[in-house]
């Protein structure tokens, strides 16, 4: 199977999807260029076309799309290319939490607790879809924001996607990590409710125990649609701030046609990172 065949493995023109075409090829192509699957030129039109076995009219659709989502840019007599300086403002987006706080312009240090691997407890392996005997790896950190801890969290990252993963650099965001790794975290589920600090909390973020916290998990999943992350992240300080906005005008029409059952609105949920003042008690 040549690499060009693998990367489209996901892609069926096919599939019962009630989408058009032209929109699921859009969404594959998109997974592909923030992926780094797709890392400078896109093959042109007629090649693609054939490899599919679809016509170029959805590939020129999907491709003018995303040109002018401004992750694609045309150059005459060359072809179309990668928009690198999109795809790195996508990652302010869409991030691990250290990434996010680096957006926010914030300069967070990394302490190290433990990276290991270790059979997941049956909870979990339901929710990164292993089977029996397959490993996790466990990468357990602080982040300080001017020597202040203000978060602790215990990612476990399936063995099987990233075998070679090795984190060794304090300082390095893991999504970063991943994505070298040819695995890019696309798509994350938050769920953000109250927590109380536990004892491995209390050492690692110098407080007592019981303090009130905010607790985040979260179930990232990457290029190929299945999971690649479960992360618990308790935070000592922070603000959530919501943006509500309607849905595109793309899924409201998949709404209104009967394809989609869900809200007509977007909730945007923002976690602000707020830099501790020395010798204070959190709020």
């Amino acid at each position: 199977m040549t690499a060009e065949a693998s990367q489209d493995r996901l892609f069926d023109p096919r599939s019962a999807d009630p989408r058009p075409l032209h929109e699921r090829l859009k969404q594959h192509l998109r997974w592909q260029i923030l992926s780094g699957q797709i890392k400078e030129r896109v093959e042109g039109e007629i090649e693609l076309a054939a490899r599919l076995g679809i016509s170029r009219g959805p590939i020129q659709q999907a491709i003018g799309a995303l040109v002018n989502e401004g992750l694609l840019t045309r150059r005459r007599g060359r072809g179309t290319f990668v928009n690198q300086d999109r795809v790195d403002k996508y990652y302010l987006e869409i991030s691990s939490f250290t990434g996010t706080m680096k957006a926010q312009g914030h300069a967070p240090t990394v302490r190290i607790i433990a990276f290991y691997r270790e059979d997941p407890a049956p909870e979990l392996a339901a929710a990164l879809k292993l089977e029996p005997g397959e490993e996790v790896f466990v990468y357990k950190r602080s982040v300080l924001l001017e020597d202040v801890p203000v978060v602790m969290t215990v990612s476990t990252i399936p063995t099987k996607r990233v075998p070679d993963l090795l984190i060794s650099e304090a300082d390095s965001s893991l999504y970063a990590i991943l994505r070298a790794r040819g695995s890019t975290p696309i798509h994350v589920n938050d769920v953000y409710e109250a927590a109380g600090a536990d004892a491995a909390d209390a050492e690692a973020l110098g407080i007592a125990e019981g303090t009130p916290l905010l607790q985040v998990t979260r179930l990232a999943r990457d290029q190929t649609g299945d999971p690649i992350e479960h992360a618990v992240s308790r935070f000592v300080f922070g603000k959530l701030t919501v943006d509500i906005s309607p849905l595109s005008e793309f899924l409201d029409q998949q709404f209104q046609s009967g394809h989609m059952s869900q809200s007509l609105w977007h909730h945007q949920v923002g976690h602000q990172y707020v830099v501790p003042k020395r010798g204070k008690s959190p709020p």
